[in-house]
């Protein structure tokens, strides 16, 4: 395996100099610092965390891209407990008792995304808020199983139904 940093072709964190500068030459009218845009973006982005782990809903990203949400699944390969597996010298497996069994995850539901090839992209909360995911779990919030299918769009259902149906004015 290679060692130091692995750079996976060009992608960038989010929040560098030259995201920034884009953004102020895109936006000439808005006077603000790289610190300052650092903090708003951070700041934003807590927030986001915040009503994820504490509402069932999730959270609708704007612009069409799509919801965050913690869901629940259950487990086709259970967790080893490693330190009663060590302690005791043979195989203890997490329980999840406080859940039935069942595991959170955060997922990103973008079927009806508005931008092309959603499939390309990928989600992945950062340490701090899959943290939070847990703590909120160990403490008995009960999350919701949420699959693509619970965020179908309501004007595709209308259009589906009216193609449907045939009026007559004449009758």
């Amino acid at each position: 395996m290679p060692s130091g940093k692995i750079k996976i072709g060009h992608r960038d964190h989010i929040i560098n100099k030259k995201f920034f500068k884009k953004f102020t030459e895109d936006h000439p009218e808005i006077n603000i610092t790289y610190n300052d845009f650092v903090l708003i973006i951070r700041e934003t982005n807590k927030e986001i965390a915040r009503i994820v782990t504490t509402e069932q809903t999730g959270f609708k990203l704007p612009e069409g891209h799509g919801y965050i949400v913690v869901t629940l699944f259950k487990s086709k390969k259970k967790s080893i407990d490693l330190a009663n597996s060590h302690k005791f010298g043979k195989i203890i497996y997490h329980l999840n008792l406080g859940t039935f069994g069942k595991r959170s995850a955060i997922r990103w539901l973008n079927k009806d995304s508005f931008f092309y090839y959603p499939k390309i992209y990928k989600f992945e909360g950062c340490r701090t808020f899959k943290r939070q995911v847990a703590k909120a779990t160990k403490e008995g919030f009960m999350f919701l199983e949420w699959s693509s299918r619970d965020f179908i769009k309501f004007d595709k259902i209308s259009k589906l139904q009216n193609s449907n149906k045939k009026i007559k004015w004449d009758q």
